[in-house]
């Protein structure tokens, strides 16, 4: 499974995992400008994924494991552009 975070400014963030069974994974990477950062957890499909948390910047959030294909994590705006939630609450947003 892989796991690809986007930013458009530099940022280290920490990734917290946890699997239906308990089981933890935590790792940390940068992420910067020139591209997606992508982090490969083997073994592991979306499905498997209980909680995932990200924390960057003094934020902590509780993250929805998304997956379009079933096989790895969709993309997560870190910086720039929307995610997937923060489009969700701008349309209602607009609508009201």
């Amino acid at each position: 499974m892989n796991i690809t975070l986007k930013s458009d400014q530099a940022v280290d963030v920490r990734v917290i995992l946890t699997f239906y069974g308990e089981l933890y994974f935590e790792f940390h990477m940068r992420v910067d400008s020139y591209g997606p950062a992508t982090y490969c957890v083997v073994g592991r499909s979306p499905q498997e994924v209980d909680r995932m948390q990200i924390i960057y910047d003094g934020n902590h959030f509780d993250y929805p494991a998304l997956s379009t294909d079933g096989v790895h994590l969709d993309v997560i705006n870190i910086y720039g552009g929307r995610d997937h939630w923060t489009q969700v609450l701008r349309d209602k947003a607009m609508a009201s």
